[in-house]
């Protein structure tokens, strides 16, 4: 409409470009008689709009039947254009999305293969430190095994010695029980009136009270009583004594009169016949302290205001097992 005329098929000129649309071949063309159109085919205007544009100026310039055909293989072309052309957007769109995937996908697996590789360095790491542990625990438990089974041989050992030593202890108590019984036997001792009485001879508390030689015998008896008492109970007596019967005495061996000229200076006797008296109560009182010694060593009480017979009669039933007397 408007006055403009439709050019006719036969006035395109022979300059012309083809265009592939889908199979059908469209033939633009730049129409001399009316510059107006040239638009409609410029490089401005996307393809499909310049050949819908062109199957407009057919219908309107058209002459028949052939223009109608013409216009619809034109729209045709046109549609068959969209359609590609959005399938081709579609596609693109689609293969963009694909391989943005694809790429995340690579750099995931990426990143999860290099935290893979780093898990396994440090896997291999723990296992190497996990061998050699295990190499140490295998060598501690066998140093352990070791020193148990020594242990057990060295406990077997020890048991044996010890009750090798239990038996042989019990074989010198029973050794000493014996000899002290024998010994009591030989010199039994009994309460007599105001005093006690060894193997039959009194040995009253005022040894002034009885005849010197009864109490210098009695003496002598006690003095070979504790010689022997120190010998089997294995006791080393404080003071020496030297056993001669009615005569015996006692020694200090670590008094100052061993220093003297006198060799009996420290000799002192345990009878009062033609000696010092004060020498024969120190005498007395060495015997005793002797008695008190081996009294306390074997753990039985001593009284002090008690007869020195009592004191050793106490030891003879402390030490002595009553079946064995």
């Amino acid at each position: 409409g408007g006055g403009l005329a439709a050019p006719s098929l036969t006035s395109l000129k022979s300059e012309r470009s083809t265009r592939s649309t889908g199979g059908l071949e469209v033939t633009p063309a730049r129409f001399e008689d009316d510059p107006k159109l040239e638009f409609v085919f410029s490089g401005s205007v996307p393809t499909a709009k310049r050949i819908s544009l062109t199957a407009q100026t057919i219908m309107l310039g058209g002459d028949g039947p052939e223009a109608a055909e013409e216009a619809q293989k034109l729209t045709l072309a046109v549609q068959g254009l969209t359609s590609k052309g959005a399938k081709d957007a579609r596609a693109k769109r689609t293969a963009e999305a694909a391989s943005a995937a694809e790429a995340a996908e690579l750099e995931e697996l990426a990143l999860l293969e290099a935290m893979v590789a780093k898990e396994e360095v440090s896997l291999e790491s723990e296992q190497q430190q996990l061998a050699e542990d295990t190499k140490a625990l295998l060598a501690l438990q066998a140093k352990t095994r070791e020193a148990s089974a020594t242990q057990k041989t060295e406990n077997a050992d020890l048991n044996d010695e010890r009750d090798e030593l239990l038996r042989q202890r019990f074989l010198v108590e029973a050794r000493q029980v014996k000899l002290l019984s024998e010994l009591q036997s030989i010199y039994p001792i009994q309460e007599e009136g105001d005093g006690f009485a060894i193997r039959g001879l009194d040995l009253p508390y005022n040894y002034e009270a009885k005849d010197d030689e009864v109490v210098s015998s009695a003496l002598g008896y006690v003095t070979h009583l504790m010689l022997m008492l120190s010998k089997y109970l294995q006791i080393p007596l404080r003071y020496q004594l030297v056993y001669s019967a009615s005569r015996s005495a006692v020694r200090d061996r670590v008094a100052p009169g061993r220093e003297t000229p006198s060799p009996t200076s420290n000799i002192y006797p345990l009878y009062r016949r033609g000696v010092d008296n004060a020498r024969f109560v120190t005498a007395i009182e060495f015997l005793q302290a002797n008695v008190r010694q081996v009294l306390t060593v074997r753990g039985v009480h001593y009284d002090e205001k008690a007869h020195m017979l009592k004191n050793l009669n106490e030891l003879f039933k402390s030490e002595i097992i009553p079946e064995l007397m």
